[in-house]
């Protein structure tokens, strides 16, 4: 394998311990609660996923856009849109 993907090890000294040991990339399921970037790199994890937490994290705000409709038919839930000029340049080549 070109890597081993370990989801669920965040913890600093048990991902320091994982990269002494195995001769390949160590990559890692990463999210709340999980050490910085930083840390984990210094830690010798050489790639971090967030995994379907993008995902879940985008439901949650359309589970609060609906509850607010529903409940007070106001809006802000939803303020922090992106809006379409930069979605596009996301992904523009």
């Amino acid at each position: 394998a070109s890597g081993i993907f370990v989801p669920g090890t965040v913890d600093p000294a048990i991902v320091a311990s994982l990269t002494e040991a195995i001769d390949a990339p160590v990559n890692l399921l990463v999210g709340p609660g999980a050490p910085d970037v930083a840390t984990l790199a210094a830690a010798g994890a050489r790639r971090l996923s967030l995994g379907s937490s993008v995902a879940a994290a985008a439901y949650a705000v359309a589970d609060a856009a609906i509850r607010e409709l529903l409940s007070t038919g106001t809006y802000a839930s939803v303020a922090a849109e992106l809006d379409y000029g930069l979605l596009n340049g996301l992904v523009a080549d």
